[in-house]
């Protein structure tokens, strides 16, 4: 039908002007009633009897095919449809826009047609008949809206409704034929001036009822008024939502006062239901503003319903507004994502007070435990060391747990990027010198204690060492018109080892030495980079001599061998001098070969001072990273390295013996005897141990007692202190010990 401006103008349509014919009993009507946009169908029918003259609405019942109890319930009966079409004389799609119920409707019982939309059925009745006097005196008809029973007021005049006749006190009924009269004692309605009031606040009910209307212009505007994602809820859902929330507003005003949750389901028309219809319009309208206040609340105050359901025990009577059950699927969307988009925004990583189950329902920054699992792709990584992860949990309750999703984002990549020490040395051709050095300067950082939980301990983060490689790698530069030279024979012209290594990254990080060529097929560094040849000649060692006779006659007294003497005149350690005779041939005086001996030693002289396998003496220094001077063998090292590695044994080792010897503190450190050991309980411990064990600790205590390794061969024999000593085996019983 076509729209009007006012609900008091007439519906317009020349099919609706022409004029009928309308018999009861021996009376007629030559010209037909004229029905408003909002008018009711009882209305119209109530006004088409007054015409004929007839005192009661019952006089249609053998027209229509009802029976006088049905009077009322004609807007519900869909199968009548035609024939009042027929009586009333309009178009059969007039009448069914203003029905409550029709034929092959698949609505089901508990809903109704109201404005083209479903509705509660409870939200509409026909056998209540409510009017308002203000709006009578402007048009003679019955409103649409005045059947809704919650509403309680007319949006056109503000004023409460009345459902008794304010003379005799009677209820309104639908048996006269007189919209304004009171069938009992024929009061005019109209004259009365003193209704329920107005209604407070007026706006937003008012702004309810014409989302009602069925103007479609009016309720189009309103409408439009709402947020986004209220707009496609149908007029009763609208009703139905604004009834939920406004219950539960009341709830915190007034946590004492009773629910009227069923009273109003069921069309409960108190003056209460007004204000708790209001309250739940204005929210409705402001959602922005008003609906997470409401939420906070309900949180702060517990909710107010105790149940197996954290969710129902979190929002109170709100969750009424998700329940599917309750009102329907379009509406539980809609609140849904309302209460999502609250939860992601008010959501703090420490929260530890809101349930689980909630977080997880409405929070994309946690994830379930189910979730880890499947995340974490780890093979070392498995339920039973879930107990590792409580520092990345969140909310509350044992049922369900909720982890914080950014935390296990970075475990994953930890856990990823995390490699172990020894698996980086051989991949990348690094010594441990120059990881360790790495890490000291926290160009590399050691991976957390949660991935080293979880995966074992001793591991680092490659990403770190990739970074680093990548920076000095950006420094790449042209060969300049110089052959280059392999990172791993820049190191041997720098004499190897651990120094030689060193001395390489340094000149590398600082750009006197640049990176000319880069091999992306390789990680080993050594056969990766290529370093300029002319920019590493400067930094040579410069050769001072030759092997000569007088040299290597000299240094074989120490036990060093022609090959290495030539070493470490060349690396000047000891300081030559050209021989008079023949310039090839180096010398040394004693006085410069005795300095040596008081500055450096090796393996074997240690070896042979100590009375231990040289084997032994090479183990433990290569352990303490003590430098090597040079390459190939023998080993030569500082004495006062040796020295102080020793008096830092001695500090460690004082409460066994104040004036422990060079060689039982070499022992002790070498077998690695831990700190706190007491003497008393290594003896307490024999009697307690297995046979095999009782040998290795008789042998510990002898040790700390300063006896010589060869006393001990000869009590024990050869093949078991070595065992003890030496094979890897042994070193697993080192538990025994504490």
């Amino acid at each position: 039908m076509t729209d009007t401006a006012s609900p008091r103008v007439p519906v317009p349509g020349d099919a609706l002007q022409r004029g009928f014919d309308f018999v009861i009993g021996e009376r007629t009507v030559q010209n037909r009633v004229t029905p408003y946009y909002d008018e009711t169908l009882l209305s119209i029918l109530t006004r088409i009897v007054g015409r004929t003259g007839h005192s009661y609405l019952v006089a249609l019942c053998p027209k229509l095919g009802m029976t006088r109890a049905e009077v009322h319930r004609a807007p519900w009966l869909g199968g009548h449809t035609s024939r009042i079409a027929e009586v009333c004389g309009f178009p059969e799609d007039e009448v069914t826009r203003r029905m409550y119920g029709f034929g092959g409707s698949k609505l089901g019982l508990q809903h109704a047609m109201f404005s083209g939309g479903p509705i509660g059925q409870s939200y509409v009745s026909t056998k209540r008949r409510a009017v308002s006097p203000a709006s009578l005196r402007i048009a003679p008809y019955h409103r649409m809206a005045w059947d809704l029973v919650q509403l309680g007021f007319c949006p056109e005049s503000n004023e409460r409704l009345i459902d008794r006749c304010p003379l005799c006190s009677k209820e309104l009924t639908w048996l006269g034929t007189s919209v304004c009269h009171c069938h009992a004692c024929r009061f005019d309605l109209r004259k009365h001036v003193e209704s329920g009031g107005d209604v407070k606040p007026p706006m937003y009910l008012s702004k309810l009822a014409n989302a009602l209307s069925p103007f479609p212009s009016l309720r189009a505007e309103t409408v439009a008024q709402l947020p986004s994602d209220l707009r496609s809820l149908t007029g009763g859902e609208l009703l139905q939502s604004a009834i939920l929330i406004g219950l539960a507003t009341r709830r915190l005003l007034d946590p004492k006062a009773p629910s009227m949750r069923r009273s109003m389901g069921k069309g409960s028309s108190r003056a209460e239901s007004a204000e708790i219809l209001g309250y739940g319009s204005q929210v409705l309208f402001d959602m922005r503003e008003y609906f997470s206040d409401i939420l906070t609340e309900t949180r702060n105050i517990g909710g107010g319903s105790k149940s197996n359901s954290p969710i129902r025990n979190e929002l109170g009577d709100l969750y009424d507004l998700i329940d599917p059950s309750v009102v329907g699927q379009a509406i539980s969307d809609v609140f849904s994502a309302r209460i999502k988009d609250h939860y992601q925004k008010s959501y703090s990583p420490f929260d530890k007070t809101t349930s689980s189950t909630v977080l997880l329902k409405w929070c994309d920054q946690v994830m379930s435990y189910d979730e880890v699992i499947a995340s974490v792709t780890t093979k070392q990584f498995h339920a039973e060391k879930m107990r590792s992860l409580r520092t990345l949990k969140v909310g509350r309750g044992a049922k369900s747990l909720a982890y914080r999703r950014d935390k296990v984002r970075e475990l994953i990549i930890d856990l990823e990027n995390s490699t172990l020490q020894t698996v980086l040395k051989k991949k990348y051709g690094m010594p441990n010198v120059i990881l360790d050095g790495l890490i000291q300067k926290k160009v590399i950082k050691r991976s957390p204690s949660l991935v080293e939980e979880i995966l074992g301990p001793g591991r680092l983060d490659e990403a770190d060492l990739r970074q680093w490689v990548r920076s000095i790698e950006a420094k790449l530069e042209e060969p300049r018109d110089s052959e280059p030279v392999r990172l791993k024979e820049a190191i041997r012209h720098l004499g190897t080892g651990d120094a030689a290594w060193r001395r390489v990254i340094d000149l590398i990080q600082t750009g006197q030495v640049p990176l000319v060529g880069v091999r992306e097929d390789v990680t080993a560094l050594t056969v990766r980079w290529s370093l300029c040849r002319r920019s590493l000649a400067s930094h040579l060692p410069v050769p001072t001599a030759k092997s000569g006779t007088a040299l290597t006659v000299m240094l074989a007294h120490v036990g060093l061998r022609a090959r290495k003497a030539a070493e470490l005149g060349r690396l000047q350690v000891i300081r030559t001098a050209p021989c008079p005779k023949n310039s090839r041939v180096s010398t040394v005086d004693q006085a410069e070969l005795d300095r040596f001996r008081s500055s450096f030693t090796t393996p074997v002289a240690l070896a042979s001072e100590w009375g231990v396998p040289v084997k032994f003496v090479i183990a433990w220094l290569r352990e303490a990273n003590v430098e090597v001077i040079g390459s190939g063998r023998p080993n030569v090292y500082r004495l006062d390295d040796v020295k102080r590695l020793l008096a830092s044994g001695k500090e460690q080792f004082v409460r066994f013996n104040q004036h422990s010897e060079d060689r039982t503190v070499f022992l002790l450190q070498y077998l690695r005897i831990p700190i706190g050991l007491e003497i008393n309980n290594i003896k307490t411990r024999i009697s307690t141990v297995q046979k095999s064990k009782q040998k290795s600790l008789i042998m510990l205590i002898k040790i700390i007692s300063g006896f010589k390794l060869s006393d001990i061969i000869k009590d024990h024999g050869t093949s078991c202190v070595l065992y003890f000593l030496f094979y890897p085996q042994a070193w697993n019983r080192k538990a025994s010990y504490t």
